[in-house]
């Protein structure tokens, strides 16, 4: 990956929610993690990991998390359906 300024992290999740009853343009039930087995969604971490600064996938937490579930922000009329974040400055590792 290369390393930038800053980010933002969108996941189309929401397209799967048809149980959830999920509504793409207003946000209405939906959530992360959708209900299901293990609760679980993954999500990006960024750590140093052997001197370098890494991004890690799949709910690692030995450095910045982004708030978990909560980095992909949420679904809403300005997101085209998605759950987005705002765009953030990336912090060092």
């Amino acid at each position: 990956m290369i390393a930038s300024a800053a980010n933002g992290f969108v996941t189309d999740n929401s397209a799967t929610q048809f149980v959830t009853g999920c509504d793409p343009q207003s946000g209405q039930n939906c959530v992360l993690p959708a209900p299901g087995p293990g609760n679980f969604y993954p999500y990006w971490t960024q750590a140093r990991v052997g001197g370098a600064c890494v991004w890690e996938f799949g709910n690692v937490r030995n450095g910045n998390t982004f708030g978990g579930d909560k980095q992909y922000g949420s679904v809403g009329p300005t997101t085209l359906g998605a759950f987005a974040s705002a765009v953030q400055r990336n912090p060092d590792c």
